[in-house]
């Protein structure tokens, strides 16, 4: 409960230094908010690093025959993609929000180059997020990916 606080105060936090940022495009806290967004955008590139192990190791079997109930899927892949939980109605609308709040700023405070990194590294996230969630979902069923293993 702890963690989930702290990484919404965070949360809350830096968009409110977007909405700083959006009446005073040329302050420190905007480059301090494009900082943040590299940052975000690089821990993206290596969760789609760990995504991609994932689906590569899973769905070209280097294991053998996925069986349901086994180990082969990892937890942490699950629960660090969030695909354990499913997602309500108003995590999306809040996330659509925020998202969209988040490039609207970068590109009125002239941060160009920054909100297509964000852009892409969100997309390439989502991307590879519907990739395990069907993979798991498949897992889930009892599909055997490797009849030939």
């Amino acid at each position: 409960m702890k963690n989930k606080l702290i990484a919404w105060v965070v949360h809350i936090l830096f968009l409110g230094a977007l909405a700083w940022g959006l009446f005073h495009p040329e302050s420190v806290v905007m480059s301090a908010a494009a900082c943040f967004v590299y940052l975000l955008s690089l821990a993206s590139a290596g969760l789609l690093m760990l995504g991609l192990f994932g689906y590569v190791v899973y769905a070209f079997c280097e294991r053998g025959v996925v069986r349901p109930g086994s180990e082969s899927m990892p937890p942490l892949l699950c629960k660090i993609f969030g695909l354990d939980n499913p997602s309500s109605g108003w995590k999306t609308v809040r996330w659509v929000i925020s998202f969209v709040f988040i490039v609207a700023v970068l590109l009125h405070s002239g941060w160009f180059v920054t909100a297509v990194v964000y852009l892409f590294s969100v997309v390439l996230v989502r991307c590879m997020r519907g990739m395990l969630a069907g993979l798991l979902k498949d897992w889930r069923e009892g599909a055997q990916p490797c009849p030939a293993a």
